[in-house]
């Protein structure tokens, strides 16, 4: 068969994007949907506030008791820039709100209803939101970290990179930490594979918009992190995306969660208190 992208051919690389490996998938499903709906009942958030003017534009934002001046963790989510919610993640509060860290969770415009700049622009106008409000919320708006996973761990990539920032009116330094989660680097991968029928991703896109093409200085600290048991794309493009951060002279990590996949290293890592992936994304908020 005739490689079409790595050393990977056709069905090699469709197989990369799919979650057929995962085991109990539905069953894992159900349990984050529970575990959102927990989050909610527990926490109560201010839902749905609106950080632009499109549809979509909207964000949650949990709150620890008696909140001052408290670090923020953005959160945003994956779905391969065309699906899922915010309100499906709420469970990402458990991780940091109990450690005096105001949550905030954002959606934002999805594929086809917006194209990948559409979604990256509203990810800009979040972070802009939360920079200009959340003191009213108990946050401190000169202490903000970003996440997401998958599609999201894209988009944190791109909040990151201090000429986008400035680009976007934004003070290189806005974000303090990132952890990008189970992340895309490299679009060339998505571009040349069936994921495409619905991105549309162009050449041109895959250009402006891959991380892995665009690494400079001046990067916050960054923890990049995978589940042992993902498919070989996503543990290659975390790899070198981590390699080269630090080859341009960033702090950055790369953490492999042994025995995670694509949704428990979210569930029952990232979002769980005790584990280590939680412990090292909360060290590295309070060493910056």
């Amino acid at each position: 068969m005739t490689a079409i992208f790595r050393n990977y051919d056709r069905s090699a690389l469709e197989a990369q994007f799919q979650l057929t490996g995962v085991d109990d998938l539905s069953a894992l499903q159900a349990r984050r949907q529970r575990a959102s709906d927990e989050a909610n009942d527990r926490f109560r958030p201010r839902s749905g506030l609106a950080y632009g003017d499109l549809p979509g534009e909207t964000l949650d934002v949990y709150l620890p008791d008696g909140a001052d001046a408290a670090p923020v963790q953005i959160y945003i989510h994956g779905g391969f820039w065309r699906s899922l919610d915010a309100a499906l993640f709420s469970f990402v509060a458990n991780g940091f709100v109990p450690a005096g860290i105001v949550t905030v969770i954002i959606d934002y415009p999805l594929i086809p209803e917006t194209d990948l700049a559409g979604c990256v622009a509203s990810c800009f106008r979040a972070l802009s939101w939360v920079r200009g409000n959340i003191a009213r919320c108990g946050g401190d708006p000169e202490n903000i970290h970003v996440s997401g996973s998958s599609a999201g761990g894209h988009l944190v990539a791109e909040l990151a990179h201090p000429g986008k920032l400035a680009a976007n009116g934004l003070p290189p330094d806005t974000v303090k930490s990132v952890c990008a989660i189970s992340g895309l680097f490299e679009l060339e991968a998505v571009r040349l594979s069936s994921q495409n029928e619905t991105l549309r991703f162009d050449e041109a896109t895959v250009d402006q918009f891959s991380p892995q093409r665009h690494l400079v200085s001046g990067f916050p600290p960054t923890l990049v992190t995978v589940g042992g048991l993902e498919t070989a794309e996503f543990l290659v493009q975390s790899e070198d995306y981590a390699l080269g951060l630090g080859e341009h002279g960033n702090q950055a990590d790369l953490q492999i969660v042994p025995n995670a996949n694509h949704l428990t290293i979210v569930l029952d890592h990232f979002a769980k208190p005790g584990t280590v992936l939680n412990g090292n994304v909360l060290g590295m908020m309070r060493t910056v």
